[in-house]
This record gives C-alpha cells, structure tokens and sequence, in this order.
C-alpha cells in the first residue's frame, strides 16, 4: 500500500520490467522518472543512492510484515495491524491530526488488502468499534484507544523504522 509522497517501484529501474501492477484508489498526481535518470543520479549523487536503498529497504521490511500477517495473524489482528500501518505512516506526511487518518478505502478494499472477505471485514471493524477502540467516519479512520488497536493488531512500529517516541508525543500534542 503507497501513500502520498512515496516512491512507487524505484526498483524497476534496476530490474527494468514490473513483475507487478499498481492502481490508484484515490484521486493522484503521478509523476514518472525516466530510469536511465534515476541510474545516473544514483551514480552521480552517493546520499540519493543511499536514501533510494533505505527506502527499498524499509519496503521489503513492510513486505515482510504483511507476509508474517497474512500467514499468522487473525483477521482482526490483520485489519487493527493495517490501520496502525496506515495512520504511522500518514503522520510521515501529513501535519498530526490527532486520532483522526485518511482511510480512503472501502470495506471491500480493506478486505482484499488483508486477505479476507468484505462481509468478514465488515464484521472486524463493527467489533473494533464496538470494543471502543475506533471509528469510521466516511473516508476517516478514528483512533479512539490507540494502545488497544496496537494490542488487537499485535503491531510493532518497529519494522517501519520510524521513531516511535516522537510520533507519540505529536500525537498527544495534536489531541
């Protein structure tokens, strides 16, 4: 799952073919890099080059996490696991919101991108709402208890390599 501001696929200019496809969910402005570009900026510039390997680094990181989820999660530690994912990531581009994040996936969506059923996921989020732990407002995700949506979706900020203690304190500052 890309968000605003992400690169889609820096690996594709080394790889030179897409073994994969990409759509938007939402409305985007998409810009395109010739590879030779991006091969020679590599080249020329050794602080692009080590940025571009991180950020394919912390992807494979996501990747792995997904795996581990889609293998050894429930459906409700997938789905609270998914919305924690989602709303840490956001804070990487959006000024704090608090406990609100952009959720601009419908249940269907939501259900594919974990590996169950939208009937199955409609049931997962009327129990996280009914555990007071968030709500949906149209295309907006509300954390109410974030310690407990981490707790359901055995989540672990760590394969993000984001720092946790500042996220946190933004997001008290924004409440």
């Amino acid at each position: 799952m890309h968000l605003k501001g992400d690169l889609v696929d820096v690996q594709n200019s080394l790889l030179g073919i897409a073994d994969h496809s990409v759509q938007a969910l939402t409305s985007a402005r998409i810009a395109t890099i010739p590879a030779d570009a991006i091969v020679a900026l590599i080249a020329a510039e050794p602080g692009v080059s080590l940025s571009l390997w991180l950020d394919t680094l912390i992807e494979a990181s996501i990747s792995r996490e997904w795996l581990l989820s889609t293998g050894q999660r429930s459906a409700r530690q997938r789905i609270a696991h998914f919305f924690c994912e989602l709303a840490f990531r956001e804070e990487d581009v959006q000024p704090p919101g608090g406990n609100r994040y952009a959720l601009p996936l419908r249940q269907e969506e939501i259900g594919d991108a974990t590996g169950i059923t939208a009937v199955h996921a409609n049931r997962v989020i009327q129990g996280l709402r009914k555990d007071g732990i968030v709500e949906i407002n149209g295309r907006v995700l509300i954390v109410i208890d974030w310690d407990a949506l981490e707790v359901a979706g055995d989540f672990n900020s760590l394969y993000l390599h984001r720092n946790r203690e500042q996220r946190m304190y933004r997001r008290r500052m924004a409440n």
